[in-house]
């Protein structure tokens, strides 16, 4: 049974080459029209012209047709090309390399496409015959020397994003489902690839990454299937609550949380309730959760200041207080 992918990457390709292909078909039937009737198109200008002149007209009138199939031929190859390129090829383990290879494409069939039109015009300009020769040869030495060059600086990366993947599978430096930071970004380690690893962030949005990256740059685990941190959340209350008041209305937020949490979800196992500062018209406290499973940082502190605003509501925004006096 053919694959889903599969099929939607061959209607794509079919889709991008159709309008290439339609206009290549009719400037072919034109150009082949108008190729086969040069005797009576010369004949009929020769009418009106001289004969050296009426040839020429004839030239100009299909020298256009054949710059115009070769065009179209170029067309239809960087359609098929761009989308194999960026199909199946990008599913190989050369992700890094499909630029790379784009370029160079892209380069091909631009000498393709001169090429192309120097051969069509040959057939009615003799001298220019020899010149495409010469041209094809060195074009595919170059181009034999420019896919060496490319092949060699890729292999580098490849060997090793590889050798990386080996390591990372063998040594448990990242693990299948734990929770890593890179920067100020948390990602979800999703699958470990020989040379990728997919993560998704809390978007569910994918991204990869080279695996060589986890041996060679820096990296924190702040949620593994081992450990899990402190996930820390800061509020403010008026001076008018006692302690006592907040760390009982804190231990029924947290045990409303673990009872309306979802099994899919993580619980609070631990916290900690601290003051970190006694500002002017308020206290500063930070609340420390600890998850019981590894989850997204934002997702878990997006559902416990939920919890605190049902608790505080309104006394959360600390007022201003104004000494406004009579000027005298």
């Amino acid at each position: 049974m053919s694959n889903p992918s599969d099929l939607k990457w061959l209607s794509e390709a079919a889709r991008r080459m159709r309008p290439a292909f339609v206009r290549l078909v009719v400037s072919c039937v034109l150009l082949i029209l108008v190729y086969s009737l040069e005797e009576p198109i010369t004949r009929l200008l020769k009418l009106f012209v001289e004969e050296s002149l009426a040839e020429t007209l004839y030239l100009v009138l299909l020298a256009p047709l054949m710059l115009l199939t070769s065009y179209y031929i170029f067309r239809v190859y960087a359609s098929i090309s761009t989308s194999v390129i960026e199909g199946p090829l990008a599913k190989l383990k050369i992700r890094s390399a499909v630029p790379t290879i784009l370029l160079l494409n892209k380069i091909f069939g631009l000498v393709l496409l001169f090429i192309t039109a120097l051969w069509l015009l040959s057939r009615k300009i003799p001298f220019l015959y020899s010149l495409v020769e010469g041209l094809v040869g060195s074009f595919s030495g170059v181009f034999s020397l420019l896919i060496a060059l490319v092949l060699a600086m890729q292999v580098k990366e490849i060997v090793g994003n590889f050798l990386a993947g080996l390591m990372i599978k063998t040594s448990g430096v990242i693990i299948e489902g734990e929770y890593i930071s890179i920067g100020e970004e948390y990602y979800r380690i999703e699958k470990i690839d020989l040379s990728y690893t997919k993560v998704t962030d809390l978007l569910s949005e994918e991204t990869y990454i080279p695996n060589l990256k986890f041996l060679i740059e820096s990296f924190r685990k702040p949620f593994s299937k081992d450990s899990r941190r402190y996930i820390d959340l800061r509020f403010s209350l008026p001076y008018k609550y006692p302690i006592k008041e907040v760390e009982q209305r804190v231990s029924e937020l947290v045990e409303q949380h673990n009872t309306q949490t979802r099994h899919s979800d993580a619980r609070i196992d631990d916290f900690r309730l601290v003051i970190v500062s006694l500002a002017d018209y308020s206290v500063v406290y930070e609340l420390r959760v600890k998850p019981s499973q590894s989850v997204f940082p934002e997702a878990m502190r997006s559902n416990v200041r939920r919890l605190v605003y049902e608790k505080f509501g309104e006394d959360l925004a600390t007022p201003m207080i104004l000494d406004v006096r009579k000027q005298v």
